[in-house]
């Protein structure tokens, strides 16, 4: 995975993840699926979901767009994140698939 950083116009900075094939890793879940770069340096979003998560990039982490908001980019991710995992936890093949997609992103389940 090659990780590129960048800071977005608002002074957030952010890294994201692409394979060797030219997908993009979910920032969320850690999948090699993303066929655009969930977010651009200028700040847009690509508004492609994760087939595996179901996050959608710009829609899920937006204010006006998505009651499941929280503050910050990022913060999101982390949280819809810790769903994931605890919706996991009682479904081991599910749950060690995840924690193995996350290593793709450099997050540790823990």
């Amino acid at each position: 995975m090659k990780k590129i950083s960048f800071t977005l116009s608002d002074s957030v900075e952010i890294s994201l993840y692409r394979a060797a094939d030219g997908t993009w890793c979910c920032p969320v879940c850690g999948s090699v699926e993303l066929q655009d770069q969930p977010y651009y340096a200028e700040g847009g979003a690509s508004f492609e979901m994760c087939s595996v998560c179901g996050f959608e990039f710009g829609f899920d982490d937006e204010p006006l767009a998505s009651g499941t908001h929280i503050s910050g980019i990022q913060n999101n991710w982390i949280h819809w994140r810790q769903k994931l995992l605890k919706g996991a936890r009682f479904n081991d093949t599910k749950y060690n698939m995840l924690v193995e997609q996350l290593k793709n992103i450099e997050v540790s389940a823990e």
